[in-house]
This record gives structure tokens, C-alpha cells and sequence, in this order.
């Protein structure tokens, strides 16, 4: 089965939720506790708490869902049985960039849909 791994944004979602999700309930709890004898102002903490939560956990469950979807399209199409016949226009050897020890190629494909149209395709590092 091919794996299809996450992004930076994957990552970036999974460290941003559960922050939110830490910040959010202490916004929330704060302003509701009267039993504490503290200094200052709660209703500051409250709002600077419930609005850092709210921007991380919106923040986080938009990259994780991002990504998410961008699995989701490659799982579909890898594994929906589409295919196209394209002719192969060139293998380029990627000199700058080094791979364990070796250089990754990229392959450059051409196709005609049945309109007439071409269609290029440059495949990832391989």
C-alpha cells in the first residue's frame, strides 16, 4: 500500500490544535472561577486566553484539514484506476540537489485529451 505522508502544514496542524485546544478551555474556565484571589484583571486573561485559542485551533484544524484533503486527492487518484497514455519528453538529471549520495530525476510527460489540447506533466523528485 503506498503512504502518502504529510506536509508541513500536516505538522504544523498537529502542533496548533491541541494548543488551541489547551488555551481555549483555560479562557473559558478562568473568567467562570471566582474562588481564586488574584491580582488584576481576569477578564484580560480571559480574552487574550479564549483568543489564542480560538486562532490556534482554527489555525490548526485548517492546516490539518488542508492536508488532509491533499491526501485524500492523491489517494484517489492514485488508486481510482484513471490513467492517461503520455509520451515521455525527457529525463533530467536534477544536478543542485543531492539524495543519499545520488541525484533525483524528474520526468517530463506530454498528452493530448481528446479535445486537442496537450497537457504537460513534470513528475516529483524520483
Amino acid at each position: 500500500m503506498k503512504k502518502f505522508g504529510w506536509t508541513v502544514w500536516g505538522i504544523l496542524g498537529f502542533v496548533f490544535a491541541p494548543i488551541g485546544f489547551i488555551f481555549l478551555p483555560i479562557g473559558l474556565v478562568a473568567g467562570n472561577v471566582r474562588s481564586l484571589r488574584v491580582s488584576g484583571d481576569l477578564t484580560m486573561f480571559r480574552y487574550v486566553f479564549i483568543g489564542m485559542g480560538m486562532l490556534f485551533l482554527v489555525l490548526g484544524l485548517g492546516f490539518l484539514s488542508c492536508d488532509l484533503m491533499r491526501r485524500h486527492r492523491l489517494r484517489q487518484a492514485y488508486y481510482g484506476g484513471n490513467y492517461v497514455d503520455a509520451r515521455i519528453r525527457s529525463i533530467k538529471e536534477i544536478r543542485n540537489v543531492n539524495m543519499n549520495g545520488r541525484h533525483p530525476s524528474v520526468i517530463e510527460c506530454s498528452y493530448v485529451d481528446p479535445y486537442g489540447e496537450e497537457h504537460i506533466y513534470k513528475s516529483r523528485y524520483i
